[in-house]
């Protein structure tokens, strides 16, 4: 018996050891040949990537279309931001009552141009907001509020931080309207700036500076939001 059970056990480990290794041959093969189509893609003209509608890198990111501070921040100096810049003060979100929305309620106004499935991805990112909440944020249609979001289909993809007053215009252009970037630029309208700009942000993360397209490092740079909304009102 013990005879039979060491064969036994001899070829259980052979036939288990020969699975393994084809399901590693197979999923190698699988790597490779989409490492190769991905290859192949980067090869294509631009001209042939629109033929072909073909999403890749080469296609010029639609919240760089916009040309705002950090590339979807919209009303901000840059300039003075940059001069302003003091590592030492790590706010990342407004505590400013005046700029943040009553009660967590946001009224918004939808573009007529947002197609109707438009219009449901958008309606999906309220829900979102208000689940995962909640039910702290809430976005609704407006009515005769003052303070509203003006949510445009316009050219690229932006927003305000926090509630600026009166009409509030956030960009949702061609290229934007994908649910995380939509959840993206209303948690700008909410107050909250970019987590990869905060003050403590190299205690924890590293930006690979090489891997950042020329010209575009600026959109890392740590920036001092506390201090810049202080001189604002205090001496403007």
């Amino acid at each position: 018996m013990e005879l039979i059970a060491n064969i036994f056990g001899f070829y259980f480990t052979l036939f288990f050891n020969c699975v393994s290794f084809l399901a590693s041959q197979n999923y190698d093969s699988i790597v490779l040949n989409e490492v190769n189509r991905t290859d192949e893609k980067e090869n294509l003209t631009k001209e042939e990537l629109n033929n072909n509608k073909i999403l890749t890198l080469k296609e010029e990111p639609a919240w760089l279309r916009s040309g705002k501070f950090q590339g979807d921040i919209d009303g901000v100096d840059e300039l003075l931001l940059k001069q302003l810049s003091d590592p030492n003060i790590q706010f990342n979100a407004l505590k400013n009552h005046q700029l943040i929305w009553s009660n967590g309620v946001v009224p918004y106004e939808l573009d007529e141009a947002f197609s109707i499935s438009e219009v449901k991805l958008l309606q999906k990112a309220f829900r979102i907001y208000r689940r995962r909440t909640f039910g702290c944020i809430h976005f609704k249609p407006r009515n005769f509020e003052n303070d509203y979001l003006n949510i445009v289909r316009g050219n690229g993809c932006y927003s305000q931080v926090g509630k600026t007053g009166g009409k509030q215009e956030l960009s949702l252009g061609q290229g934007c309207l994908f649910n995380e970037t939509i959840i993206h630029e209303l948690m700008h309208s909410l107050g909250f700036w970019h987590e990869h700009s905060r003050a403590d942000r190299d205690n924890h993360i590293i930006i690979r500076w090489e891997n950042i397209l020329p010209g575009l490092d600026s959109q890392f740079d740590i920036v001092s939001i506390l201090r810049f909304f202080l001189i604002i009102f205090f001496f403007f």
